[in-house]
């Protein structure tokens, strides 16, 4: 995950073209904030978010 890239659009920006959160073939961008003019690469179930979930949750215990 990373924060929204501040730089001018009228800049060569390659950072302003990553996604914010990435997790296999998922791509989740947003302007600003979390939440806010949100877009998904693609549809994913319920089961693919637990399964996102449980990853993100798991390599947070494991850099504690």
């Amino acid at each position: 995950m990373r924060n929204y890239h501040w730089c001018d659009e009228d800049k060569d920006c390659p950072e302003a073209v990553k996604p914010n959160f990435k997790s296999g073939g998922v791509e989740v961008r947003w302007y600003k904030y979390l939440g806010r003019g949100m877009s998904v690469s693609r549809q994913i179930t319920k089961e693919e978010l637990a399964e996102i979930f449980q990853k993100c949750a798991d390599s947070l215990s494991s850099t504690a």
